[in-house]
């Protein structure tokens, strides 16, 4: 169940970055707007301490401040090169229910 969503929230932000890298703004933005329930559900369903929980604030924060200002490519970036690699280290085989 765990590697299903998390497929899933790889596939939408493999949509994202594409449409932010075409700059096809309307549609990332309508594809951000699917990713974040999938996250808010895995995140919530899974076992997580609290500081690792912790960890995505600031990410989260930074992605947020790159949409307020139209970087898309920068929200692009911190889609795939963070944000993802951290919830594959998170919630991806090696790293289920892990704690730090």
């Amino acid at each position: 169940m765990v590697m299903k969503k998390l497929e899933e929230i790889e596939r939408i932000v493999d949509q994202i970055v594409y449409a932010f890298y075409r700059y096809e703004i309307k549609s990332g933005m309508n594809k951000l707007d699917l990713l974040i329930p999938e996250m808010s559900g895995l995140m919530t369903k899974e076992p997580m301490s609290g500081s690792r929980r912790l960890e995505y604030n600031p990410l989260l924060e930074m992605l947020a401040t790159a949409v307020e200002k139209k970087d898309y490519l920068i929200a692009a970036d911190l889609l795939k090169y963070e944000l993802l690699k951290r919830l594959k280290s998170t919630f991806g085989p090696a790293g289920i229910g892990e704690t730090i």
